[in-house]
């Protein structure tokens, strides 16, 4: 009789039955008299051996009917203790499951597949991203975005006309200077961040912007991530564009992202072809004396910088609700779009700022030899610097 039919077999087994099957070097469990002269090692497997007895049985080991052990390295088990009269000795162990016969197992020189660009293979032949991952090399016509290299956009065909008309406004809150920018008959409209302070571009989008980039009612900071999901997909994180008879660039950046994506991609744009760069975001690398919000943007734009243009470098950004520039640095803040108005301040190079008027920069590119015009124009369409 096998032990599983022993087991059904016997009625009294149903009751109370202990089986220990316990993997030791000696060949009996000796008392605690005798444990005096064990080592440490056997004297510390002896009390576990003593607990699992006394947990099994409930504080009980009078109980126990049937008590088996199995020494290691040897395929029998020992019956120790047997009140049930039913068992025999020695019993062998049941051998380990095997795996089905028609399984194979993988020859051990098997050629693992390729890691993803970007990706190594570890000690483990796992892949895992490289550490040091080598700079990126792009074609002649080509740059850096999103970690992949893409083709450059074509320049614009120019025009007869013999000026391009570019104009930037931040902090759109209602229709009165979009609808003067249309009157203004501008070619190339930006958004310069918090873009209508809404739920949703639902009405930003009806404006008909060119460009635009994300601000930080735009962004989680103080919109939401159903917003950012929006605008980044609208406005998209970065971009170039090429305007004014191949004389100028814009870029435009997110200073709510991470920044050194935004300089990474700056850096990887052909930009010593062009007159002048002009660098657009929400949140600026310069302000004037006692803006309402600090030049947040300080690190990526000193950066940026660093960076040997050919042509002149602008810097334009919005957040404060304000007119603002400093002419001979070519940086400015257009955030007058409607929202409540900032105080102002002046300094040695900020010597423009408005807190009473709303409109927008405006700024006339020579389409030949890219010299540049900027004036600040209100929503009546007057000139007021």
């Amino acid at each position: 009789m096998n032990f599983a039919n022993l087991l059904k077999s016997n009625a009294s087994l149903f009751m109370i039955v202990f089986i220990a099957i316990l993997l030791v070097s000696s060949s009996a469990i000796l008392s605690h008299d005798d444990a005096g002269a064990l080592k440490k090692k056997e004297k510390k497997a002896l009390k576990q051996i003593n607990k699992l007895i006394i947990r099994a049985t409930e504080g009980q080991p009078s109980k126990v009917d049937l008590l088996i052990i199995s020494e290691k390295n040897d395929s029998t088990i020992q019956v120790l203790l047997n009140k049930t009269g039913n068992v025999t000795m020695p019993i062998p162990i049941p051998p380990e499951p095997q795996p089905p016969t028609n399984e194979t197992t993988p020859p051990t020189n098997q050629t693992l597949p390729p890691c993803e660009a970007g990706f190594e293979l570890d000690k483990d032949n796992i892949c895992v991203p490289i550490s040091n991952p080598p700079p990126i090399q792009c074609g002649p016509n080509e740059h850096v975005e999103d970690e992949v290299c893409v083709p450059n956009p074509q320049p614009p065909i120019g025009g007869n006309a013999t000026k391009t008309k570019l104009c930037l406004v931040g902090d759109l809150d209602n229709d009165l200077v979009p609808n003067a920018m249309t009157e203004a008959k501008c070619n190339f409209k930006v958004g310069l961040g918090d873009l209508g302070y809404s739920s949703t571009l639902k009405w930003f989008k009806s404006l008909n912007f060119n460009a635009c980039v994300i601000g930080n009612h735009d962004a989680v900071e103080d919109g939401s991530a159903s917003l950012y999901n929006e605008t980044l997909a609208y406005c998209k994180d970065h971009w170039f564009k090429i305007i004014a008879n191949d004389t100028t660039i814009i870029i435009g950046l997110n200073t709510n992202g991470d920044m050194k994506t935004q300089l990474d991609f700056v850096k990887s744009i052909p930009v010593n072809n062009y007159k002048n760069v002009i660098i657009v975001s929400h949140k600026g690398g310069h302000v004037f004396n006692s803006a309402h919000h600090p030049a947040e943007a300080m690190a990526l734009y000193a950066a940026i910088e660093q960076i040997p243009f050919e042509g002149k470098l602008w810097e334009i950004a919005g957040h404060n609700h304000n007119m603002a520039s400093a002419d001979n640095n070519g940086w400015f803040i257009s955030g007058a779009g409607g929202r409540s108005h900032y105080s102002c301040g002046t300094d040695s190079n900020w010597k423009f700022c408005d807190a009473s008027h709303y409109g927008f920069l405006q700024m006339d590119i020579h389409n030949s030899n890219g010299d540049v015009k900027a004036n600040f124009i209100d929503t009546n369409g007057k000139t007021i610097h």
